[in-house]
């Protein structure tokens, strides 16, 4: 079933135009308390109306670290994505909006800060519009993005809009066993790396082929026993699977990928620094102030 919550008195403050006098014709700014209101989505049978589409494992903070680095903990947990209305969500955690945040991030929390959006900027709602309609409309946009589900009888958990998962490697250090080549998880795409090291989740075994070429090409072969038993995401709705990253996205940083090359070609660690040192001065004009 799904319904609707209403919150209200969504207080912010924003840039008002006047004309100091009525010969002024240029306007001035100062800055003005706003209040709107918006309605946030509530699945109360998410298995049914928002069903799970990807699972794998992941690292989750469950003790801050505080004033003793050594204090951190983690957790190795399965993440959920649900797909809801052709999109994508993933539960919200207190680690997205708090430093060192630990725990969901409930209905309370969300309302307390839905409710306080007292800047012109904020992480949300990234530079807002100066106008009062304008800001208005942009919080409602925001309700838009988020989805509430029900978890039990008295537990009610913040969804929000998520990438799709996808395996990816990257290459580490000067090859040879300086830094790795190592196959991962991402839910997003880095610009800096091509589209030829990207699989979607149906791709595990290409991935884990392609990543263990590129360690054996480096003379990465301490890694190649971590690439095989990479973590696997679990695909439920095979349909979701929607990342094409050779349609997608791009050919990456080409000084990046030029590097990368001369790495795959040297014949120690030491060559291919050398050999990066002189693509970085060449690349740099000589400058080597830069480098």
């Amino acid at each position: 079933m799904i319904d609707k919550i209403k919150i209200d008195r969504i207080k912010f403050t924003y840039s008002e135009g006047y004309l100091p006098t009525p010969r002024c014709r240029k306007l001035r700014y100062r800055d003005a308390a706003g209040e709107t209101s918006a309605e946030v989505t509530l699945l109360t049978e998410p298995d049914k109306d928002a069903p799970i589409a990807f699972r794998f494992p992941e690292w989750r903070l469950t003790q801050a670290m505080g004033k003793d680095y050594w204090g951190e903990k983690k957790e190795r947990v399965k993440k959920e994505i649900r797909l809801f209305n052709g999109k994508l969500y993933e539960r919200d955690h207190m680690g997205n909006h708090f430093c060192q945040g630990q725990g969901w991030y409930d209905l309370d929390e969300f309302a307390r800060h839905f409710q306080n959006f007292q800047r012109r900027y904020s992480y949300e709602l990234g530079k807002c519009p100066d106008t009062l309609e304008e800001y208005q409309e942009a919080i409602r946009f925001h309700a838009e993005s988020v989805i509430l589900m029900r978890h039990g009888e008295n537990e009610i958990g913040v969804w929000i809009e998520c990438g799709e998962p996808r395996y990816v490697y990257n290459t580490f250090g000067l090859g040879h066993n300086h830094g790795g080549t190592g196959l991962f998880i991402e839910q997003h795409y880095n610009s800096n790396i091509p589209n030829t090291h990207y699989y979607n989740a149906l791709e595990r075994d290409r991935a884990i082929e392609a990543a263990i070429d590129a360690a054996v090409r480096r003379g990465d072969d301490q890694s190649v026993t971590g690439i095989r038993s990479c973590e696997e995401i679990e695909v439920l709705i095979p349909d979701a699977v929607q990342v094409r990253p050779m349609r997608d996205h791009g050919e990456g940083d080409l000084f990046q990928n030029l590097l990368n090359e001369l790495t795959a070609g040297a014949d120690s660690a030491f060559e291919a620094g050398l050999l990066v040192l002189a693509a970085a001065a060449k690349e740099s004009g000589g400058n080597t102030n830069n480098v």
